[in-house]
């Protein structure tokens, strides 16, 4: 795992196993980050493509849930100003059969850093929200159709901050072995191919690739 010393500029974060500074590039993504030793590698490589999350506080957690992966800030933050929120990224280490394959240490090494980068651009567009638009988001997630916008949007930051070819293997990844050509979510494994693309099929991530090139 990874350990550290705070000094008056902040944390400097060390690899716990050989109590070494790690490389100034790697460094400079660490900083007001607490990352499992076992996923620094992918999360740091999707960090270095988000420079304005480098002063922002972000929790990664690896547990037992449902979910797959989820990014929210933490309940005592919401109340606090824009710069100074903590944000919490969880990630399954077990889940039902069906989602086994789409457990972060199942995935491929670019899908890996593709699903941190979709879950660093819902931070980033959290970073920016006033409180009211806070809970305004919050409420939203009771709504099929407007969870279905804002992970679609989510993939458009991704791909504007240039990760649109690691996104586009998750993507990828996710509709070969689930043979879908939609995905919602893990709540919606049971449900079929409902054709909504809530998240960006290969196809439009492309697309979105061209767009801002």
């Amino acid at each position: 795992m990874l350990a550290g010393l705070f000094f008056a500029e902040g944390w400097i974060t060390f690899d716990a196993a050989s109590q070494q500074p790690l490389d100034a590039v790697k460094q400079q993504y660490s900083y007001r980050k607490q990352i499992p030793a076992e996923i620094k590698e992918s999360v740091l490589q999707a960090l270095s493509y988000y420079p304005e999350l480098k002063n922002v506080r972000i929790k990664f957690v690896i547990k037992k849930q449902y979910s797959t992966l989820t990014t929210r800030p933490s309940a005592i933050s919401m109340l606090m100003p824009k710069g100074h929120r903590k944000y919490v990224i969880t990630i399954s280490d077990k889940t039902i059969p069906a989602l086994t394959p789409l457990l972060f240490q199942n995935l491929p090494a670019d899908a890996q850093i593709g699903v941190i980068g979709h879950e660093l651009a819902h931070v980033a567009d959290f970073a920016n929200d006033s409180f009211a638009e806070s809970i305004m988001k919050a409420a939203g997630h009771f709504s099929s159709s407007y969870l279905d916008k804002m992970e679609f949007n989510t993939d458009k930051i991704c791909i504007e901050h240039g990760m649109g070819s690691y996104l586009d293997q998750w993507s990828s990844y996710i509709r070969d072995t689930l043979h879908t050509q939609y995905w919602r979510g893990s709540d919606y494994v049971k449900k079929g191919d409902d054709h909504f693309e809530r998240y960006m099929n290969p196809g439009t991530i492309e697309k979105y690739m061209h767009i801002v090139k």
